[in-house]
């Protein structure tokens, strides 16, 4: 399969991924047709709070439970490895139908001081 993916992170000697965290803009999992942001980290990020359909319009990627992947945690023990907390797009944001549409533009915008990440 194919796995397209736009992302960043931080580190350096004395902060190995993934203390500072990586930030996937988008990523296309296989033949899925949902885009999909995620964020990667320790176990200081959690989302319990985010609610899908309030807080994002898309939703969350289920975790090994069945349950939504709303912890950040690289090592969350009921998340598969190295899943973070991953949100998926509307249908055909990504992948053969999106490009048969004519493809689109994704945006992102990372506040740091407004403790935000936003993607469109």
């Amino acid at each position: 399969g194919t796995w397209p993916a736009f992302w960043m992170y931080g580190e350096d000697e004395k902060h190995t991924w993934p203390e500072w965290g990586e930030y996937d803009i988008i990523e296309g999992t296989h033949g899925n047709s949902r885009v999909m942001t995620s964020l990667h980290s320790t176990g200081l990020c959690e989302q319990v709070g985010v609610q899908a359909g309030v807080h994002f319009a898309g939703s969350w990627d289920e975790n090994t439970l069945g349950a939504p992947a709303d912890s950040c945690n690289s090592a969350a023990q009921d998340q598969w490895q190295n899943q973070g907390c991953s949100q998926l797009g509307p249908s055909n944001s990504i992948g053969p139908r999106f490009n048969a549409m004519g493809g689109g533009t994704y945006a992102a915008e990372w506040d740091p001081a407004g403790e935000r990440i936003r993607t469109w």
